[in-house]
């Protein structure tokens, strides 16, 4: 049986969930290159034995290093599915940065999407963010037209 492996890469987010367990706890994290080499190192030593990654915990789309992470795990473990769960940054991340779209487009594979309520009012409140609403949606439409695996999570 292969790994499915839940990666925490970063703690960073642009949101304040009144819900969020890690809010309290978060801090920055710094040398991101050393954790993307060696990251990308056990990936290729172990890609015969991983079926996929998820980066979640905190935002990843908004830590700077993570499309460049995806794309060095992708050509490291060509056969390795990648996914990320959002809270809707994703858009927001790829949008007018020709780098992260084309990482979004070839290595992302598979989006969980954070939605707790159906309408902007409420979404936008439990995520102490305004638009967060409106990101989910934009993520959708996004994962939607590239044809990605999507799922709505929930708290």
């Amino acid at each position: 049986m292969k790994w499915k492996i839940g990666w925490g890469l970063s703690n960073r987010c642009n949101m304040a969930c009144k819900f969020c367990y890690s809010r309290k706890v978060r801090r920055e994290q710094k040398n991101f290159d050393n954790i993307i080499q060696a990251g990308v190192n056990f990936v290729k030593h172990n890609k015969e034995k991983i079926d996929s990654i998820n980066f979640g915990t905190g935002e990843p789309t908004v830590e700077p290093a993570f499309f460049k992470f995806c794309s060095q795990l992708k050509e490291a473990a060509p056969d390795v599915m990648i996914g990320v769960t959002t809270n809707g940054n994703l858009a927001r991340a790829v949008k007018d940065n020709p780098f992260n779209m084309e990482v979004f487009i070839n290595c992302i594979e598979d989006v969980d999407v954070s939605l707790d309520y159906g309408n902007a009012p409420q979404q936008d409140e439990s995520r102490n963010y305004e638009g967060a609403f409106q990101g989910v949606i934009d993520t959708l439409k996004l994962c939607k037209k590239y044809n990605k695996n999507t799922t709505i999570v929930s708290v």
